[in-house]
């Protein structure tokens, strides 16, 4: 969708254009994938590097590219069934599950982060990431009963989790939320992606 361009909101098309613009905020003046508007042949460029229009671009800059799309997708559906669920929601929560957006927004993305957080090699790096995931869905609306028990474990010191109970722990709460997330929208969620 070019936000450059001029339409009409008062038609069907324009109301959802007007829509999306309010959703994304000032997300499309991020840098990324852009084009200028205008006549003739667009000049595709991401992240300043300039990509012909006629061909596939490199093969890194397609993993970046799908790499990027997971990484704002997933934020904003877990967003979504947050705002669903939680009892008092806190977008602070949220963005506590993702490296260096505690402060900033869920569209603050970066490659240089694409190995950290949930889908962090090192299990001390990622256990930081899973625990504040683990609080956000503990905070939903639902009967106790249902979180699993490996849950509480978020209650102990990090220091004294193994890795083996860190990557149960993982394991379950990405059963969790898939699960809950399919239930209550009807299809499978994005999920975080490593780019190598």
């Amino acid at each position: 969708m070019n936000f450059n361009k001029m339409v009409n909101d008062q038609t069907l098309a324009g109301k959802r254009r007007e829509q999306m613009k309010k959703l994304m905020g000032n997300a499309v003046d991020r840098p990324g994938l852009s084009y200028p508007s205008g006549s003739g042949s667009r000049v595709v460029v991401w992240r300043g590097q300039q990509l012909a229009d006629n061909m596939m671009p490199p093969l890194q800059v397609v993993h970046e590219i799908l790499w990027e799309l997971y990484e704002l997708s997933f934020p904003y559906e877990l967003l979504a069934l947050d705002w669903r669920l939680s009892r008092d929601h806190d977008q602070h929560n949220i963005n506590a599950c993702f490296p260096g957006r505690s402060s900033g927004g869920l569209t603050l993305i970066s490659p240089s982060v694409a190995s950290n957080g949930l889908v962090a090699n090192n299990w001390h790096t990622h256990l930081h990431y899973v625990f504040a995931l683990v609080q956000v869905m503990r905070n939903w609306n639902i009967p106790s009963n249902i979180f699993p028990p490996i849950f509480r474990i978020v209650e102990s010191r990090p220091e004294l989790i193994t890795e083996q109970q860190v990557l149960r722990l993982e394991r379950t709460a990405a059963y969790f939320y898939v699960q809950h997330f399919f239930d209550h929208f009807g299809h499978t969620p994005i999920v975080p992606h490593r780019l190598n």
